[in-house]
């Protein structure tokens, strides 16, 4: 038993300090009925022969002699990852664009494709801002010449709701045209200029087109889908890996987003659309790792292997609720108590980007013997094990491997630009598209709740009239409804195609735009979905800074009620 044992306290004065002085340590001593704890920390056992007999029956002595594995020995063999190809595969030879080994695949995956009026009004002149700015730290002043030859046109500036944006276009340049001059050639006011000038115009070029406006994008988000289908590949030739993502919603890309895909071959195109980022020269194909220690696994709320020493009791699988009907429960509870203890981990390096497998893994155990590990997955259906492995597409294999992909980590993303949110209204019998803000012509976010209301007409009422029909009554216009469109081969054999409760086409936003605009009715649960554009930064592996603008769905906000109706017929003065 353990007990406290304060300390003793000798004087009044002592008493009468007690309150001011600091709170005192307690001594924890064991303490036992006959004065000695030796009995019960040696745990004696009454009959130790009925143990041994009782190992005997169960068959513990049958097992090999083993010793606990201490180091051990992996050689591996990586092959970089160097094409992607966006969209899903519909074909069994694919185009693919070169990108190196250490590019960041989720600009590639998530950047939008360019649109024809560009980038918002704003971002241009703040981007042309950027560029007379830096070309006055190298010695070239041409502000006034950029603002009178490259000034906004009519449509940029004349229709803003926002004053001192439209007075900030007035006297500013527009970027775009500023760039299309300098992808032509060197323009004539760049001609003055040093090399530190023209370097600097060339990083801006650079940086605009990577970041601000795009010239290419990725084609890899599926509107009818809400989600990204894309494709990477090894180098072109014998023994190509062509792996293809099903469904992939965004964020970060790990192994079990995409498939293994037999038989599919990827070319390299002759005109890359993105800059290749060159594959690290220190990451050869072949990687024979030396000699490594090897640690005990370890887990939350793993058996102790030591008699005295007491577990975490913040996961207890004793307290688990199982049924008769939940054997995997049971399986793992089994595991994580009698297996815990036969795990280890062993560290490996393999690159950031790339399909690595294991060619040989030697262990050495605490007897010095050196022992061959053969391959899990080897043998009869019934006895094979693998994880981490990428699954085979359309069979129940997986592709023996381990892969790597290279994605940016740590993203930050901004407020989103745009939102949509697809929404069931199970009293109209319809599916709206609801598009909640917008990102206008001037790059800035508005929302569509502050447009002007429609205001029903309603006609003066004949006297002699009892009734009132209505035809339909008016919806908000970012209220874009998704018609049921008989299509084959679809899915349910139909498709919501974007509508318009009007003459004209009442979406503003990318989400939406395009004729037809098709989304497949499973995509839409009953809760509803948020689809938004996202703006995102992220650094690459070269730790320079890229931006983007992705696109997310999430759940939505469940089930509405527009108030929409048709073919109403209601009492003159009131009643129903």
């Amino acid at each position: 038993m353990i007990i406290a044992k304060p300390r003793p306290i000798a004087t009044e004065l002592v008493k009468a300090q007690l309150i001011l002085a600091p709170p005192a340590y307690s001594r924890l001593e064991p303490q036992s009925v006959t004065g000695d704890p030796t009995p019960g920390v040696a745990a004696a056992m009454h009959d130790p022969l009925w143990a041994l007999l009782r190992q005997w029956q169960v068959g513990e002595f049958a097992g090999e002699d083993a010793g606990t594995p201490l180091a051990t020995t992996i050689t591996t063999a990586s092959t970089p990852l160097t094409l992607f190809a966006p969209g899903a595969i519909d074909k069994k030879t694919l185009t693919g664009q070169p990108i190196g080994s250490r590019a960041t695949l989720d600009r590639l995956i998530e950047a939008e494709s360019p649109v024809a009026r560009g980038t918002g009004s704003r971002q241009r002149a703040e981007a042309a801002a950027t560029l007379a700015e830096a070309l006055a730290e190298a010695g070239l002043n041409v502000a006034s010449t950029l603002r009178d030859r490259y000034p906004f046109g009519a449509g940029a500036t004349g229709d803003l709701p926002r004053p001192v944006l439209a007075l900030m276009l007035r006297s500013g340049a527009d970027a775009e045209p500023i760039a299309a001059d300098l992808e032509a050639g060197t323009p004539d006011w760049l001609v003055p200029g040093n090399a530190t000038a023209k370097a600097a115009a060339k990083d801006w070029l650079d940086w605009y087109r990577g970041g601000v406006s795009p010239t290419a994008g990725g084609d890899c988000w599926d509107p009818a889908r809400l989600e990204y289908h894309f494709s990477v590949a090894t180098d072109a030739g014998p023994g190509q890996k062509v792996f293809t993502a099903p469904m992939h919603l965004g964020g970060d890309v790990d192994w079990y987003a995409v498939d293994f895909a037999a038989g599919v071959t990827m070319s390299a195109e002759d005109a890359p659309t993105f800059p290749i980022q060159p594959r690290d020269p220190a990451l050869p194909d072949d990687d024979a790792s030396p000699t490594a220690l090897v640690a005990p696994l370890r887990f939350a709320g793993m058996a102790a292997d030591r008699f005295w020493e007491f577990e975490d009791s913040r996961v207890n699988f004793g307290s688990m609720s199982v049924q008769i009907n939940d054997p995997a429960r049971l399986c793992l509870i089994e595991f994580a108590t009698v297996y815990g203890c036969d795990w280890f981990v062993a560290p490996i390096d393999v690159p950031a980007s790339a399909f690595t497998t294991i060619t040989n893994l030697s262990v050495i155990d605490s007897f010095g013997v050196a022992t061959v590990i053969p391959r899990a997955s080897t043998g009869s259906a019934d006895a094979r094990f693998c994880v981490f492995e990428p699954s085979i597409a359309g069979t129940a294999e997986t592709a023996r491997g381990l892969l790597t992909i290279g994605g940016a980590r740590g993203t930050i993303e901004g407020p989103p630009r745009e939102t949509v949110l697809f929404l069931r209204d199970e009293t109209a019998n319809m599916v709206w598209a609801v598009e909640t803000t917008i990102e206008d012509a001037s790059g800035l976010t508005r929302s569509r709740r502050d447009e002007p209301q429609p205001i029903a007409a309603e006609p003066a009422p004949d006297p002699r009239a009892e009734l009132r029909f209505t035809l339909e009554t008016e919806v908000p216009r970012h209220w874009i409804p998704m018609v049921p469109v008989p299509t084959a081969g679809a899915e349910n054999g139909f498709v919501l195609r974007k509508g318009t409760m009007t003459d004209s086409d009442d979406s503003r936003g990318r989400i939406l735009a395009g004729k037809p605009r098709d989304l497949l009715d499973p995509e839409v649960p009953r809760s509803g979905i948020r689809v938004s554009r996202t703006p995102t930064l992220a650094r690459d592996a070269a730790g320079r800074p890229i931006r983007w603008t992705a696109i997310r769905s999430g759940e939505g906000v469940g089930e509405i009620t527009s108030g929409f109706a048709s073919d109403a017929a209601t009492k003159i003065g009131g009643g129903a």
